[in-house]
C-alpha cells in the first residue's frame, strides 16, 4: 500500500497529545481521534492531527503548507 499524508481534522478540543503516557485512555474525551490517528500511523501513513473550531483558514493553510494526499 502506498503511504499517505493524511491531514486529519477534529475539534481543537480533541486534538490528543503526543505522549499519552499517564492519561486513562478508557475515559479521555479524544480516545477516538487517538485511535484513528494510531491506526492510521501503525499503517505507515504519516499523520497531521489538525484542530479546528470556527476558522477554517488554519485548514487551508494547512493543506498550503503541509501538502497532504487526503483531508478528514
Amino acid at each position: 500500500m502506498k503511504r499517505l499524508r493524511v491531514l486529519v481534522l477534529m475539534h481543537e478540543d480533541l486534538v490528543p497529545p503526543d505522549q499519552v503516557n499517564g492519561h486513562d485512555l478508557n475515559t479521555v474525551e479524544w480516545r477516538t481521534e487517538y485511535d484513528v490517528i494510531s491506526a492510521l500511523k501503525k499503517l505507515g501513513h504519516e499523520v497531521h492531527p489538525l484542530g479546528v473550531k470556527s476558522d477554517l483558514g488554519v485548514i487551508h493553510s494547512a493543506i498550503d503548507s503541509w501538502k497532504p494526499d487526503i483531508a478528514f
